[in-house]
């Protein structure tokens, strides 16, 4: 049984670190095919004179996390949960 489980558990994840490369390769095809150009080759850009000349970002108490690791792992346990109940 525990080897069953640990080939599921190998199974999931490699199935996982599939899926997701192939995700953003989709996205990023998609991206590229349906998304119109800003501006054609034969177009020369031109500012209008009231575009601002200078400009500025400013970020106060602004936070960013990333925990795919968590997720993939939480993921996984639900999934096994899942197949061995």
């Amino acid at each position: 049984m525990i080897s069953l489980s640990h080939a599921l558990t190998d199974l999931v994840q490699h199935w996982t670190m599939l899926e997701i490369p192939s995700g953003a390769i989709a996205r990023i095809k998609s991206f590229s095919e349906d998304t119109p150009s800003e501006e054609s080759a034969d177009e020369e850009s031109q500012l209008s004179a009231d575009w601002p000349m200078h400009g500025a970002l400013k970020f106060e108490n602004v936070t960013a996390s990333y925990t795919y690791v968590a997720m993939r792992r939480d993921l996984l346990a639900f999934m096994l949960k899942l197949i061995l109940s």
